[in-house]
């Protein structure tokens, strides 16, 4: 992996001697900007071996793809793991067996990730029956491509759970308390040194990391009671996490198909790599 890192390198900087005016970003997997997305025109997809292990690609093995994304050019499928607990009654999944593809719509999927999820089927296909099933309506053939029915997030039926989440991360390190918010975020979006604020509409979460600063958790709290005072939906909520507490299934169901993806059985901790920030001093 670090070899291929490095050849890559080297080979951007061939590029770029060629061209000139052209401007080096770097894109990583689940981060895929609008404009990297568009060069593919709704062609792509992102596999795993889910092992971490380098290995060739088993294309004829079973497989669930995740619809992710709610526009047209961001939708795209993502491989997770190839069990009923990956499925998600917001989201649409397309499930790749030996005799035939499923394209399975949860209750509060939305139109583009369902026509997305038919479109990536039909692609993947190669001639096996391509089938789709309501949530509530599964056939026994498909629960056995997932190696049996289990439990998985079922939305409520409420308002506020039918929104999206918006994470928000808190950091002080350029001299200045910035809030930016972190899109298409994931479990590794979070930061052991620093904080994060997620909305969930109708409860407001402000996580600590063991490492942020003083200064931090002092205008996180400032900012959360700012937002929890927005909040109108008269059961909403304000709690406080740090890392390594737990909330239910409330805070942690935002997270935990991905970790399924991953390959995580732990929490995990990475530097966000997020646009869109405003500074508050």
């Amino acid at each position: 992996m670090q070899s291929e890192k490095g050849t890559s390198a080297y080979m951007t900087v061939d590029v770029s001697s060629d061209l000139a005016d052209a401007e080096q970003v770097r894109v990583e997997q689940l981060k895929e900007n609008l404009h990297f997305l568009r060069v593919y025109q709704s062609k792509f997809a992102n596999f795993s071996t889910l092992r971490g292990k380098r290995q060739e690609y088993d294309f004829k093995a079973t497989a669930l793809f995740r619809i992710v994304g709610d526009e047209a050019f961001t939708a795209r499928p993502v491989e997770v793991s190839a069990s009923a607990r990956s499925l998600h009654s917001r989201h649409a999944f397309v499930v790749r067996a030996t005799d035939s593809i499923f394209v399975w719509q949860g209750v509060y999927a939305t139109d583009v990730a369902l026509e997305k999820a038919v479109a990536f089927a039909n692609a993947i296909a190669a001639g096996r029956p391509v089938q789709r099933l309501l949530e509530g309506n599964e056939s026994a053939v498909f629960w056995k491509a997932l190696n049996g029915k289990d439990t998985y997030y079922q939305v409520p039926r409420t308002s506020a759970a039918l929104r999206p989440a918006r994470l928000f991360l808190l950091s002080g390190a350029s001299g200045s308390i910035k809030v930016e918010e972190c899109f298409q975020f994931t479990q590794s979006d979070l930061d052991n040194n620093h904080i994060a604020l997620l909305d969930c509409f109708n409860r407001f979460y402000v996580w600590f990391g063991p490492n942020s600063p003083v200064a931090e958790k002092k205008m996180a709290m400032r900012v959360a009671l700012v937002c929890a005072s927005a909040l109108t939906d008269r059961n909403a909520r304000l709690a406080v996490r740090s890392e390594g507490s737990f909330d239910g299934r409330r805070w942690w169901w935002w997270w935990w198909w991905w970790w399924w993806y991953l390959g995580l059985h732990s929490r995990v901790t990475s530097r966000s790599r997020c646009q869109h920030s405003h500074s508050s001093h």
